[in-house]
């Protein structure tokens, strides 16, 4: 599940991510494949004014494992397997990288 927290309009797609097949006896997709949340805040800055629309994806290798269209001063959220390294990318340009295993993280977001 995806979420995203912003005033005005939204567009976000999870693209899927390909599961990993059990070898056991039962065979089947296993669901309880560990994940974590990343979130990240696009702030208004010297290039982004409030109200412009942005994209967000969250990549592993070249493989996207979500995409999502908000605009500035909003934020994306969404699960990505515990494992992965995961690139964060906003209008096609690196912002961040979430190693893995840390857990759920947040990039740009006020503390609470």
């Amino acid at each position: 599940m995806i979420g995203v927290r912003m005033p005005g309009f939204v567009s976000a797609a999870l693209v899927a991510v390909a599961g990993l097949g059990g070898v056991g006896a039962c065979g089947g997709n296993d669901d309880s494949a560990p994940e974590r949340r990343i979130e990240v805040c696009i702030a208004a800055d010297g290039q982004r004014r409030d109200g412009d629309r942005t994209e967000v994806e969250f990549r592993q290798d070249s493989a996207v494992l979500a995409h999502g269209a908000i605009v500035v001063g909003g934020s994306f959220a969404a699960p990505v397997p515990a494992d992965a390294a995961v690139g964060i990318f906003v209008d096609g340009k690196s912002y961040g990288d979430s190693p893995a295993g840390s857990g759920d993280t947040s990039f740009g977001c006020p503390v609470a």
